[in-house]
């Protein structure tokens, strides 16, 4: 089901993209001390592997398209086409060795969020937001819980 493709761009190819970073993510997991980015938050290499990766193949692939990574990348601002990119979200957490961080990459078309991919590597859950259709988790469709009563 994920295999929806856009004139922007092909929502299976981000999804493989977010997949492989989790992987590079696994090499450096448990295996990875951390260091403080100038605003005092921490950065792992594998933080920067990933954004590395990450521009490297979106650039590649979407050329006219800008990138905005937390680790500092800034391809083309101005393009109305945007990647925003967390290489690892929940660093934190990672550079402890807890298992409970994602890959996310998400695009934007004239500052509005248009779609995104969230990866979680240790569990292999995929969720992935898109205009075409539901969002969905795995390529089963997610539904909104009816909100309970407030008692």
């Amino acid at each position: 089901m994920i295999a929806q493709r856009s004139p922007e761009f092909d929502l299976s190819e981000i999804v493989a993209l977010a997949r492989e970073a989790g992987a590079i993510a696994m090499r450096h997991f448990r295996r990875v001390g951390s260091d403080r980015k100038a605003d005092n938050t921490i950065v792992t290499q594998a933080d920067r592997d990933i954004e590395q990766f990450l521009v490297d193949e979106l650039t590649r692939r979407y050329p006219h398209h800008g990138i905005l990574g937390e680790e500092g990348a800034h391809v083309q601002r101005e393009a109305p086409h945007q990647w925003v990119l967390d290489p690892i979200d929940g660093t934190s957490v990672f550079a402890a060795g807890l298992p409970v961080w994602a890959v996310c990459i998400g695009y934007m078309v004239d500052d509005r969020p248009v779609a995104g991919v969230v990866y979680l590597p240790i569990t292999g859950d995929c969720f992935v937001a898109a205009p075409e259709g539901p969002a969905l988790l795995d390529d089963r469709p997610l539904t909104a819980a009816s909100p309970a009563p407030y008692t």
